[in-house]
This record gives C-alpha cells, structure tokens and sequence, in this order.
C-alpha cells in the first residue's frame, strides 16, 4: 500500500515533526550529561534573594555599597562555607569531641557575623542615600509597599 496525494503529505510532514522532537529531547539529554553540574549560588544571588523585599531603588544604593567590597564578601562566604564544613566533621568525628565541636560552632559564628557586617554596613550606607519616602515603603511583612500615586 502506498499512500499518495494529502495524506503523503500529512504522514511526512509528522514523520519530519517527530524526528525534530526527538532531536530536541536528545539535546536536552545529553546537555544535562555533559555539561557543568549546579553551581552554588554567587554572593552577588544570595545576597538579592535577601533583599527582595526592599524597594528598587534601596537594593540599588544597597548594591553600590557592595561593589567596592565584593572581593571581601566572596571571601567572607567561603570562610563561612568552610566553617560550616568543620562543623559538620566534627559532628562526624569518632569519638565525638564536644570541645572540637564546640570551637566549631564558635568559628562559624564568629564567620556568620563578618558576612552579617558586611551586610549591615551596606544597608546603612544605602539608607542614607534615599529619601524617607523610599524608606516608608519597606514594611514588616518584608514585602515592600505598593506606590501610592498622587495626581495633583
């Protein structure tokens, strides 16, 4: 049986669409098995995921105040990824050894409040760079406040 005419054209015209489909879902495979793994995220994203909830222009003088000490930030974070990490062997640790564990902890808080500095100083450098208008727009929910607009 031969098939001649429109539905020649039909069959080969979804014959040619599966072939793209399966060229398309091959792809996707082997881009997910040959390339890079996830990535940790960047200072730079943890950092926007935290101050989503302030107004644009906020995260924008607050993001002015991070560029000059990105290189301390990104070094803040991966100490503090190392002290964590060492949390974490010593809570492994056979036999455990509460001191270890207990100077452990300590690191990373001691880690936890340099980034947390960093941060803070940020803020407060941003804040004093925007109106009090900006700032009446961050709210207690975290989400910020809709703009209310005045026509004259």
């Amino acid at each position: 049986m031969t098939l001649t005419g429109r539905w020649a054209a039909l069959v080969l015209t979804a014959l040619g669409l599966s072939l793209c489909a399966n060229f398309v879902w091959l792809g996707f495979q082997v881009s997910r098995s040959v390339g890079p793994g996830p990535q940790p995220p960047s200072a730079e994203r943890l950092i926007s995921l935290g101050g989503a909830a302030l107004p644009k222009p906020l995260r924008a003088e607050i993001a002015a105040a991070l560029a000059p000490r990105r290189d301390d930030l990104k070094t803040a974070f991966r100490q503090m990824r190392d002290a964590r990490l060492a949390v974490l062997q010593a809570m492994r640790a056979d036999p455990l050894d509460p001191a270890d564990l207990e100077a452990a902890f300590a690191d990373l808080r001691r880690r936890l409040d340099e980034v947390a500095a960093i941060g803070e100083a940020a803020v407060v450098q941003g804040l004093q760079h925007v109106s009090p208008e900006i700032r009446s727009q961050i709210e207690a929910s975290g989400k910020p406040k809709a703009t209310v607009r005045k026509d004259n």
